[in-house]
């Protein structure tokens, strides 16, 4: 079966982003597949054209500063419109795999649908335009709103099935686009594989790393940070880039705080350093995202096996670290209670850390299992060319 995949983000990228769809496209390819994508070029340099371990890859190059609002639009209609233009020359795509970012992406694949012959599956992260108006990057009467949801309306007519990353996802898209539930397949995200490794236990660290954007919750981070800043036996690990970075960056250095470190994006083995000398994880929300996100960080963080902290209002990912035992979670105004759990963290023996490492680590191996992730996908793609 040929199958293509249309995704911004793709292999070699550090993003999360592009190392869900590569090794959903990896997989399919290891199972006979023959597969293919169509993706942001990285840099300049990228090839036009290139074989990625048996995928055939097709870079499209940026032509707008993307650091600002109206560049990023002008680049998310000029990478879908030249996307249109690849896959409308392609022969014998059996299923397209599309992603909801940039979020008109998906009206490529409807357009064509006809024309080509093949089936959609697409891939949704975020929910648009409703997380736009909920951070408030566009007004709900605006026209990017209204233009948003005719494009809504032609992809949901088009597409075949849904994959979703939370139940909250699947329910909110089955209310809010009229979309048959038994078409939508909750498939969570997953992280990498990483040994079991121990903190030093020297002082209590405590790591935030991911994205510093326009759904994360920074005025609790802040607070937390106001209080833990210079505060004897914890460390304090913050890592990321986004919109709200240079806010965090001005506070810590107006305080001077000295056992806080702040760090652009990591990975590799700078990645690896602050999260296995980390004894606990925090993830932030804004409000009024339930459904429409889910934060790709959680699973990272379980792959070390330490206590993961969420403060905001999300059901999805309160349910998520209630039912699995991940560790706890708070409401946005509970940032008291949410200091005492840290507190109280940190007065545990080694020993008894080092314990609740195994378990959790144990645990999160089989929750957020890669292989029994991309066997549902390989099963989707079975059950939808029957």
């Amino acid at each position: 079966m040929n199958i293509c995949f249309l995704c911004q983000f793709f292999y070699p990228s550090n993003l999360s982003s592009a190392r869900l769809p590569y090794e959903t496209a990896l997989s399919f390819k290891k199972n006979g597949h023959n597969v293919s994508c169509i993706t942001e070029a990285l840099s300049n340099d990228s090839k036009i054209e290139e074989d990625v371990f048996g995928i055939k890859v097709f870079h499209i190059q940026k032509k707008y500063n993307d650091h600002t609002f109206w560049g990023r639009i002008k680049n998310f209609i000029s990478f879908s419109f030249n996307v249109y233009k690849k896959l409308k020359k392609m022969n014998s795509v059996d299923i397209v795999f599309v992603y909801s970012n940039p979020p008109i992406l998906p009206l490529v694949a409807s357009v064509l649908k006809k024309k080509k012959r093949f089936k959609i599956i697409f891939v949704s992260y975020d929910v648009y335009p409703e997380i736009a108006i909920a951070t408030k990057q566009i007004k709900k009467a605006s026209i990017y709103t209204l233009f948003m949801k005719i494009c809504n309306k032609i992809i949901f007519s088009k597409i075949d099935k849904v994959v979703a990353i939370s139940n909250e996802m699947k329910n909110f898209i089955s209310s809010k686009r009229s979309f048959n539930k038994e078409n939508i397949l909750v498939i969570p995200n997953w992280g990498e594989k990483i040994e079991k490794c121990y903190p030093s236990f020297n002082n209590f660290c405590i790591s935030y790393v991911g994205n510093l954007g326009i759904c994360q919750d920074i005025d609790s981070l802040l607070r937390l940070i106001y209080y833990f800043g210079d505060k004897k036996g914890f460390v304090f690990n913050i890592a990321g880039q986004g919109k709200k970075y240079k806010k965090i960056k001005d506070t810590i250095e107006s305080n001077k705080y000295s056992n806080i470190f702040l760090y652009p994006f990591v990975s590799g083995d700078q990645l690896q350093s602050i999260m296995s000398s980390s004894n606990c994880y925090l993830i932030t929300l804004c409000s009024n995202l339930n459904g429409l996100c889910f934060p790709s960080k959680l699973y990272t963080y379980a792959a070390y096996g330490r206590p993961i902290i969420f403060v905001g209002d999300n059901v999805d990912v309160s349910n998520e670290i209630h039912n699995n035992g991940l560790g706890k979670a708070f409401k946005s105004n509970e940032i008291c209670s949410c200091i005492t759990y840290i507190e109280e963290m940190s007065l545990v023996s080694s020993d008894k850390q080092k314990e609740s490492i195994d378990n959790l680590y144990k645990n999160n191996c089989v929750i957020y299992n890669k292989e029994q992730c991309l066997q549902k996908y390989i099963e989707l793609v079975e059950n939808i060319a029957k």
